[in-house]
């Protein structure tokens, strides 16, 4: 990570646990899954997958995408579309 990044990563100061991603120049947060309460939704696709370390083995529960797919564009557009086009103000 150098100050030039196009993303930013937040770290738990308490433990050092990973929190989420903020991708800057999209309007999107990559949050680790196992950071959010019981009872959200369960995921429904994996992407970047291509991106795995060599020898790990991905389950076939739900789809499994090399790359970012039409599905999951399609998703984050939408979702775009709902937020009014606007990017999240994250600040901490």
């Amino acid at each position: 990570m150098t100050p030039d990044s196009k993303t930013r990563r937040v770290v738990a100061t308490c433990c050092n646990a990973p929190m989420f991603l903020d991708f800057t120049q999209g309007h999107w947060l990559t949050v680790y899954r196992f950071r959010l309460p019981a009872g959200v939704r369960s995921p429904q696709m994996r992407v970047n997958t291509s991106e795995r370390p060599s020898g790990v083995t991905l389950p076939d529960d739900i789809p499994n995408y090399p790359a970012h797919s039409l599905a999951f564009m399609t998703r984050l557009l939408l979702s775009w579309a709902a937020m009014g086009f606007r990017r999240p103000k994250v600040t901490w």
